[in-house]
């Protein structure tokens, strides 16, 4: 038999209550539990049932004055509703009465304070940092406040001022960047597109600006010493124009790698539309418009991909066939889709496993019998040869950075779009681990200078 410990009513009553306390993250030893109620309280504009906790702040001893550090004598209390994070999925509000002394010197008067929140603040730190870990979550700030019980224009006060303690350092930059845009809003500063530059290498996002546009990058670029932009060896793109000339002026030393997708998507976008035009070319009744359209997945898979096993019905053709017979029958419809898509695909091929020779033996010849849009995109692919060598040469690609652009569509999805670019980038670094919460700062807008 198990024999319990010896215990006064007194002590198990304080055990309680320290219990309590402890339930609701409320540390502070001079903290005495009162009561605890379930009560109907107004809270942003309705009646909700609340868990009000009454409690007493009150020193073992009195303190002694701040200001001339004189003895002092217990001069009342004051109440204070401080909101806490809820317990038991109940908003919770503690009533804490703050003991007052008054000093029998100098006759100031003071307000115990406690470090369960901070003074002249009525939201606990608790309740902050809980805002905090939220935020790195990909939702909504208006939800984090409904789960928090406060407004989300203190979601605003607490999560903005974060953004000042990640300042873009001009005296590094990575060895190997990538860089890509994004649409954020409708109209950024006058530009349809916001730019976001990170390492190749660990990932970590560098910088996100409200412009691509080539003055504004090149201005930002400049404050970078030219030490600085010589030291970078490599950035990865897509092929945009203005992007090529901006590493032409601002690192002169650097390669430029082609992200190998949009090398890709170029070609079978090619095949696409040529696709589409061969099309057109046949009445939309007829058996080669339905085929065509409806199998044209089968068109934009590598050759080598095709199923020659599994086989499905087609209607058009009251017949079973595989995706590889499929592929056979959609070409005999046309001979310019029959060369073009073997031209897409061979180059795609020679391009995905580096085999130099092949690519460019196949990008410099003739292009008769093939569409006008692969024509066109052999074209642009020939004036980029030297940046298909580094793709080809170089590991690098854009990959990680579309993941990073697509966490940040949808956060603006979900938050039904953003306003303030700032409060923006802000909450996207904090979701992306960019910027560390600090809780032990007290949190304000710093204003720019004028």
């Amino acid at each position: 038999m198990i024999k319990l410990p010896n215990t006064t009513k007194k002590e198990s009553n304080m055990s309680q209550q320290q219990s309590i306390l402890n339930l609701i993250g409320i540390k502070d030893k001079n903290i005495s539990f009162i009561s605890c109620e379930l009560e109907k309280l107004p809270h942003r504009g309705k009646l909700i049932e609340q868990k009000v906790i009454y409690a007493a702040l009150q020193a073992p001893r009195n303190p002694k004055c701040p200001r001339c550090e004189g003895i002092t004598i217990s001069w009342g209390s004051t109440p204070s509703k401080i909101r806490v994070p809820q317990a038991f999925d109940h908003p919770t509000l503690l009533h804490l009465k703050k003991a007052r002394y008054r000093c029998k010197s100098c006759g100031y008067t003071h307000t115990l304070e406690t470090s369960l929140v901070a003074k002249n603040c009525f939201i606990s730190r608790a309740t902050r940092e809980s805002i905090m870990i939220r935020s790195l979550e990909t939702i909504p700030e208006k939800i984090i406040a409904k789960l928090t019980n406060v407004s989300p224009s203190t979601v605003s006060r607490v999560l903005n001022p974060l953004l000042y303690e990640r300042k873009t350092n001009i005296k590094t930059l990575p060895k190997n960047i990538m860089i890509d845009e994004l649409k954020l809003m409708k109209d950024t500063e006058g530009a349809a597109m916001s730019f976001i530059f990170a390492d190749a290498k660990t990932h970590e996002i560098q910088d996100i600006l409200p412009d691509r546009r080539l003055h504004h990058l090149e201005t930002y670029f400049r404050q970078f010493p030219r030490e600085v932009r010589y030291h970078v060896e490599t950035v990865t793109m897509d092929m945009y124009a203005p992007y090529i000339q901006l590493v032409k002026e601002v690192f002169p030393k650097a390669k430029i790698i082609l992200d190998r997708f949009h090398v890709v998507q170029l070609l079978l976008r090619a095949l696409l539309q040529t696709r589409i035009q061969t099309m057109k070319k046949f009445p939309k009744d007829s058996k080669e418009y339905k085929l065509l359209k409806k199998y044209w997945k089968h068109l934009q898979k590598k050759h080598k991909d095709l199923d020659s096993v599994y086989r499905f019905y087609c209607y058009h053709t009251r017949s079973y066939s595989t995706s590889f017979e499929k592929v056979e029958e959609l070409l005999e419809i046309d001979e310019e889709l029959t060369k073009t898509y073997w031209r897409v695909h061979s180059l795609i091929q020679g391009f995905m496993e580096g085999d130099q020779k092949r690519f460019f033996d196949l990008l410099h010849q003739e292009t008769t019998g093939v569409s006008s849009y692969l024509v066109t995109a052999i074209q642009t692919l020939r004036k980029m040869e030297d940046y298909l060598i580094n793709s080809m040469e170089y590991g690098y690609s854009n990959g990680p950075l579309e993941g990073l652009i697509r966490k940040a569509k949808t956060l603006s999805r979900v938050a039904y779009g953003y306003r303030s670019f700032e409060r923006f980038k802000n909450r996207f670094l904090l979701i992306c681990h960019q910027v560390m919460p600090v809780t032990g700062r007290p949190l304000y807008y710093k204003k720019k200078a004028s």
